[in-house]
């Protein structure tokens, strides 16, 4: 499981690329399993875990103070063994999100900065 997540950090990762079309993102792996998400002065933390008795893998969404410090909103998903997301919100799309597919993680990141950005969990 944590190498899925291990694949989910690196298609968040692309966020930060020079040519990505929303300039200003940034990416801070922090391994074996974290990593910061920073947009517009905002800071998301994703951290990975693993439910034994579920069998799946769990990523913890925190939006951070400039500190560190957690504030809300916080947030969770779970994803199985092939790398299928459970109930998540926002969803921008209708479909299943898979976090092995870069433009699913990159989905699921920029929701995550949403909700740091707007203090909700909707979207618009």
């Amino acid at each position: 499981m944590l190498e899925l997540f291990n694949l989910f950090r690196n298609g968040a990762s692309l966020l930060a690329e020079p040519e990505y079309r929303l300039p200003g993102i940034t990416i801070e792996p922090i391994p074996p399993a974290k990593f910061i998400a920073r947009f517009l002065g905002k800071v998301v933390e994703f951290t990975f875990s693993y439910d034994h008795a579920a069998a799946h893998g769990v990523v913890a969404i925190t939006s951070l103070s400039p500190e560190g410090d957690a504030i809300g909103p916080n947030w969770s998903f779970h994803f199985n063994a092939q790398g299928e997301v459970g109930d998540i919100e926002p969803r921008p799309n209708e479909d299943l999100y898979n976090i092995q597919r870069e433009t699913d993680a990159a989905d699921i990141v920029l929701g995550a900065l949403h909700i740091a950005l707007t203090g909700t969990m909707e979207v618009i």
